[in-house]
């Protein structure tokens, strides 16, 4: 890396300076990285969807080896990191690592030189961190904004974020509980997804806010995880040698502003693996746009040990529920463009739940025929004071 800090206390970088990465000096603009980890023929495209060989107008571009990330903090107590400009990266822009009492603020990290198509340029990842306020910053990369693996008691407030990924993503195949964080008052806008929320080990997820977002999404060509979600919440095993996800609990998403080309998504596992997750005072808006046929119409699970989950064809509702338990709906609004691809479907969707409250609902089906809500498989359902939208079938 171009800075390293290991088990360094009360240290600091500060500034109006800026760290470039020379991203583009170790990878090929001309050539498509292909993560192949996906059965074509699972998708609604088939053979045609991402075909090999091809160069994508979103990326990510092919690299060979690269260097480290441009600042790394190890095992660090009181950090800060305040004022810089941290830009073009060829990996993880910013690694913190097993370190406590971190402020990030006022930072601005880009991947502007490759118009945002470096692979795994995430700009900032926590690993095992604890007690972290990321504040003011402005982050556009390719890979995800923020990343927590592990980490406890993370606030992030008061950011803007672009990415072709995810903007906020809150685990993956950790084995150190996540929980107790907090993310306010964020504007993510011309992303892959938006917020999400991964469980593909055995670390848990619990008690999380996300709260006063607005949120825009869009189909993106090439191997970017993602489908254009503006919330992705879920639990499937990828970790080998691991039985059973790790738990995802008491999450709750409020006053989010949503547009986007593709419906929100919690899905579990069998073994009901989400838990009271409350979404609260929602309004989601879904268009059509350039790449909806070529793209749309699919869920994307990646990394999952099951290859028939990975990215498979699908139709869509607004929002999806799948092995949700006391999943509470409240305020939830719905609308639809005029022409929105007909793989689109109902407002709700929940299938295999246990004890679901919908409450304030305003909506409609996203065709001219079908129902506004349709419920599964389930028990314990309870729908009070909503009211169809006009054209309601």
């Amino acid at each position: 890396g171009v800075v390293t800090a290991r088990n360094a206390e009360r240290v600091a970088i500060v500034g109006r300076g800026t760290i470039d990465g020379n991203a583009l000096a170790f990878h090929d603009a001309t050539k498509q990285h292909d993560s192949g980890d996906f059965d074509r023929s699972l998708t609604r495209q088939g053979a045609g969807f991402m075909p090999k060989g091809v160069l994508f107008e979103h990326g990510p571009i092919a690299h060979g080896e690269r260097p480290g990330n441009l600042l790394r903090f190890f095992d660090c107590r009181d950090v800060l990191v305040h004022g810089i400009t941290i830009q073009n990266s060829p990996t993880w822009t910013t690694h913190y690592r097993k370190c406590e009492n971190v402020t990030i603020e006022a930072v601005r990290i880009n991947s502007d030189a490759s118009g945002k198509r470096i692979p795994n340029d995430d700009g900032i990842d926590l690993v095992e961190c604890d007690d972290v306020r990321i504040l003011g910053c402005d982050i556009d990369t390719g890979d995800d904004c923020i990343a927590l693996f592990g980490s406890q008691r993370v606030v992030v407030t008061n950011c803007t974020m672009t990415t072709r990924s995810v903007a906020i993503r809150v685990g993956y195949d950790h084995t150190r509980d996540i929980r107790d964080c907090v993310f306010s008052n964020l504007v993510i806008h011309d992303a892959n997804r938006g917020l999400g929320v991964f469980v593909r080990g055995s670390g848990g997820v619990e008690n999380v806010i996300f709260s006063d977002i607005v949120i825009r999404t869009r189909l993106l060509t090439g191997h970017w995880w993602g489908k254009a979600e503006p919330v992705h919440v879920s639990a499937v095993l990828f970790a080998p040698g691991v039985e059973k996800p790790g738990r995802i609990r008491n999450v709750t998403f409020a006053r989010l502003r949503v547009e986007g080309e593709h419906g929100m998504i919690l899905w579990g596992s069998p073994d009901g693996a989400i838990e009271d997750v409350t979404l609260d005072d929602v309004r989601v808006r879904i268009r059509r746009g350039p790449n909806s046929d070529a793209w749309g119409g699919n869920v994307d699970m990646r990394l999952t040990r099951d290859p028939k989950l990975a990215v498979f064809k699908r139709d869509l509702p607004a929002l999806l529920a799948f092995h949700a338990e006391r999943l509470a709906v409240r305020n939830l609004t719905v609308e639809w463009a005029d022409d929105v691809p007909a793989y689109f479907t109902h407002a709700i969707e929940a299938e295999s739940f246990r004890e679901l409250v919908v409450d304030g609902f305003r909506g409609r089906q996203a065709q001219i025929t079908g129902s506004a809500i349709r419920l599964l498989k389930g028990e314990d359902a309870v729908v009070r004071d909503s009211r169809a939208a006009a054209g309601t079938d």
